[in-house]
């Protein structure tokens, strides 16, 4: 086995392996980096314990140039930390005798690396076989999934189907969805699809790592699915592999629209989207190195404001009160002078569940006021997913213990829920 090949052109792509090898793995294996040299190209292969990943360097490129063919194996790191200390420069890479000689062609400043191959026949077979035709991606669909889906997924989810996020496809749309039983996110797109329609789920772990290795490719992402319930993701000389988390996912949609369809639910337009967060943000900083900062909104229909109050556990941050009022409302809910106990372990509809045991609606003072108290992060961060909208909705459903629906008219396809705290 013997080419060359500019070391800067291999680094690049190296880099992108590292982001996604993990710090202390458990396997061996997991460490080593497959070098297979044909005469028009040169595949590198590597593993986690999340999938497998395969790039490809053309001859073509010419910043390669194959001599002899041939395959082994190698320590990625070791490798890695090799060519990160060179300039742009040809390397040559040849076996001799199960050792891989790494040199260049400066003569001024010649090196030579003598590295110990690996058995190659411990590094598992990889079969990236596309089995049939993609659905194509766009880039930017990712780009919107990764900034107003992934929030809401928990890792730690004692739930398995829980930690993916449903792609759901149709022959003309894909919808998007992802929750943690807390909150939800979900979009809908407009794509061209004549492979298959099904729902999907695919773990967060691997949607991750293709957005450290590929967030700076401006390239489609084609997605296969094959028989054995394993997606194949190709990105420009890039394949990733992992297995799709089986289960049925939450139907989210048939809850939104039973939220909606409610007779009993607050609607409130906030009219400047960009100034509402920041009033929260100064709202909660005081409690900033709280673990779970907690804001109460009082929403009060006669004087047309939304009074924000930051709620700390220690006592010696004070109290911060913020009041916001542009803000628009259209409706208002029969007077309640009776408040409903929630037992949590009867109210779970479709996947969404309660966080605690107690009340939503901590006090309905009279038929124009009413308060909640919302998570800070799980509010802003659903928030935030609009932030390029001047006003959203927020359709708050009071049978349903308050459930928020986030929505905008300049958004029509994204809806976010929050569900509030519940407290004592």
């Amino acid at each position: 086995m013997k080419f060359k090949i500019k070391s800067q052109l291999l680094l690049t792509n190296i880099k992108r392996i590292i982001k996604i090898s993990p710090s202390n793995p458990i396997n061996e294996i997991h460490k080593n980096l497959k070098v297979e040299v044909e005469t028009n190209k040169i595949t590198f292969s590597s593993l986690n314990e999340k999938g497998f990943l395969n790039f490809f360097i053309l001859t073509e490129e010419e910043k390669l140039e194959v001599y002899e063919t041939g395959k082994f194996l190698i320590n990625l790191k070791i490798l890695y930390e090799i060519i990160n200390k060179l300039k742009d420069e040809w390397i040559l890479f040849e076996i001799k005798i199960n050792s891989l000689v790494i040199n260049n062609f400066d003569k001024d400043n010649n090196f030579t690396f003598k590295l110990n191959t690996l058995d190659i026949n411990n590094f598992p077979n990889l079969d990236f076989n596309k089995s049939n035709n993609p659905i194509t991606i766009t880039k930017k669909i990712i780009e919107e999934i990764n900034n107003q889906i992934n929030f809401v997924i928990n890792t730690n989810n004692s739930n398995n189907i829980l930690r993916g996020i449903n792609f759901s496809f149709s022959k003309d749309s894909l919808l998007i969805t992802g929750t943690d039983r807390v909150s939800m996110a979900q979009k809908k797109f407009q794509i061209k699809n004549e492979t298959f329609n099904q729902d999907i789920t695919i773990p967060i772990f691997l949607l991750n790592d293709i957005e450290k290795i590929a967030n700076d490719i401006d390239s489609n992402y084609y997605f296969y699915l094959n028989d054995d319930q394993t997606l194949i993701i190709e990105i420009d000389n890039f394949l990733f592999k992992g297995r799709l988390i089986e289960g049925q996912y939450p139907k989210i949609q048939n809850v939104i629209q039973q939220y909606l369809n409610s007779n009993n639910k607050e609607i409130i337009v906030i009219n400047d989207l960009k100034t509402f967060l920041n009033t929260i943000e100064l709202a909660v900083v005081l409690a900033k190195k709280e673990i779970i900062p907690l804001i109460q909104l009082l929403f009060d229909k006669t004087n047309k404001k939304i009074e924000i109050i930051c709620i700390s556990n220690n006592n010696s941050f004070g109290e911060v009160h913020e009041q916001f009022n542009n803000v628009t409302f259209l409706t208002k809910t029969a007077k309640q002078e009776e408040f409903i106990t929630v037992n949590p372990t009867n109210n779970n509809i479709d996947g969404l569940q309660e966080q605690s045991s107690s009340l939503t609606i901590l006090k309905q003072e009279q038929e124009d006021k009413f308060k909640i108290v919302f998570n800070y992060y799980l509010l802003t961060y659903a928030l935030k997913t609009f932030i390029k909208c001047k006003q959203v909705t927020l359709n708050i459903i009071s049978n349903y213990n308050c459930h928020t629906i986030i929505t905008s008219e300049e958004e029509p396809t994204l809806t976010q829920l929050v569900l509030p705290i519940i407290k004592n």
